[in-house]
């Protein structure tokens, strides 16, 4: 069995505004332990380990875990898969200076998708990661909104064949906007 350990991934022990969900106290400690937890079913399965918060009230003396161990719990599978959490998503998006709905519609992605993503209710698939992935170059996010523009990189309109295109090259089909569909009937 796997044995992932994630230590406070996403800021999960950082002071916040929690309150006791026994009595309504403001006065809640957060204590680190360590919570194995079983990801998978049958032959797949893994133990995964993640640091959690334990909430302690230090009026009434309840102790709990709350959304956040669950966040915590969340981030160990998505490094256990390899695959980046909700909040790199979210960061990704922020470094963009874009609005979800704005987000979505650049990358062509669900904005709901994209939503489920952020807020952790569906881990991405290894392939939607590597686009997330590749969306950190800003150039890449420049090349998406110039295919939006309807604008073709004039380096890659001047070499005029594939041929004598590198590696990193993009063929000028690949900028081409997108042909209307063929069931399409004219006015």
């Amino acid at each position: 069995m796997n044995r992932d350990v994630i230590q406070d991934p996403v800021g999960v022990f950082a002071d916040e505004d929690v309150a006791c969900p026994n009595c309504g106290s403001r006065h809640v400690t957060s204590s680190p332990i360590n919570m194995p937890f079983t990801y998978g079913d049958g032959a797949s399965a893994v133990q995964i380990a993640a640091v959690v918060p334990q909430r302690t009230c230090n009026d009434c003396g309840f102790q709990y875990l709350d959304s956040a161990a669950e966040d915590a719990k969340h981030a160990a599978v998505c490094s256990h898969l390899g695959v980046m959490t909700p909040h790199e998503i979210v960061k990704l998006r922020e470094a963009c200076g874009l609005k979800r709905a704005d987000f979505a519609r650049l990358t062509r992605l669900g904005d709901a998708t994209l939503g489920r993503w952020e807020r952790g209710a569906l881990i991405q698939n290894a392939a939607y990661d590597q686009f997330l992935y590749l969306l950190g170059f800003p150039e890449n996010i420049t090349r998406l909104r110039n295919r939006a523009k309807g604008l073709i990189d004039s380096a890659i309109c001047e070499q005029g064949s594939t041929s004598s295109m590198s590696a990193g090259d993009v063929p000028i089909l690949i900028n081409r906007p997108p042909r209307a569909p063929s069931w399409r009937v004219a006015a």
